[in-house]
């Protein structure tokens, strides 16, 4: 048993986000979701567990706070 990286690559040369995620979680790249927000750097993943869906962001941002707020905003707008 092992894990998986799972990486969005920097547009800039602030390096990118990346997870590891373990061979048996059942997961989806979410590439529907935005994988930027105002130049902060971030992918979305849908992990199914005990028959539900679950969605994890992982973000990187320089430390705005109007831009975690959009953040929140987008996924309250999810539902």
């Amino acid at each position: 048993m092992g894990f998986n990286l799972l990486h969005s690559d920097s547009v800039t040369n602030a390096g990118g986000v990346g997870a590891y995620i373990h061979d048996t979680i059942s997961y989806r790249l979410r590439t529907d979701m935005p994988n930027s927000l105002h130049s902060s750097e971030s992918f979305w993943i849908e992990v199914t567990a005990y028959k539900k869906q679950y969605i994890f962001g992982v973000i990187y941002d320089t430390g705005c706070v109007m831009r975690y707020c959009m953040v929140i905003h987008f996924l309250c707008s999810c539902e």
